[in-house]
C-alpha cells in the first residue's frame, strides 16, 4: 500500500496487524513485519510461516523484505512485532545485513510500542558482508 509519509508508529501498527496472518501451528508464536521502501513509501508486510521441519519455515522479516525486493524497491526501514518484542533470529540478521543502515524497529505487540531502534549493522557487527565493487 502506498503512503505519502509513514511514521515509525504507523509501521509498528502494520507490523502488529501482520501478525494475524502468521501460520504457526507448532509454536503458536506469531511475528509480523512491515518494510518501508526507499523509493515509493510503500509498505510491504510479512508474517512468519512454520513448517514441520523448522528449517523449512520462513520468518516474517525475510518475507516482507523479499516482497519489497520483488517489487524492485529497496528497503529503508523495517518494523518487527511479536509478543514481548523479541529481536530477530540470526538468519534474519544476516539477511538484513545486505541493507546495513536500514532502520530496524522492534515492536512489543502487547503495547504496540517500539521498544528498540537499531540497524542491521548494529545487530550483527561481525556478519558476512559482500564486497562492494
Amino acid at each position: 500500500m502506498i503512503h505519502s509519509e509513514v511514521s515509525e508508529q504507523t509501521m509498528a501498527d502494520y507490523a502488529v496487524k501482520a501478525m494475524r496472518y502468521a501460520y504457526s501451528p507448532y509454536t503458536g508464536f506469531c511475528v509480523g513485519a512491515t518494510v518501508l521502501s526507499v523509493e515509493y513509501q510503500v509498505l510491504h508486510t510479512g508474517a512468519n510461516v512454520e513448517a514441520g521441519s523448522s528449517a523449512c519455515g520462513m520468518c516474517a522479516e525475510r518475507i516482507a523484505i523479499a516482497k519489497c525486493l520483488m517489487a524492485n524497491q529497496i528497503p529503508a526501514a523495517i518494523a518487527i512485532a511479536s509478543i514481548g518484542g523479541l529481536s530477530c533470529c540470526g538468519i534474519c540478521r544476516q539477511f538484513m545485513l545486505d541493507f546495513p543502515e536500514m532502520k530496524v524497529y522492534i515492536v512489543d505487540s502487547e503495547t504496540n510500542k517500539i521498544i528498540q531502534k537499531t540497524t542491521p549493522r548494529k545487530m550483527l557487527p561481525s556478519g558476512y558482508q559482500r564486497v562492494k565493487k
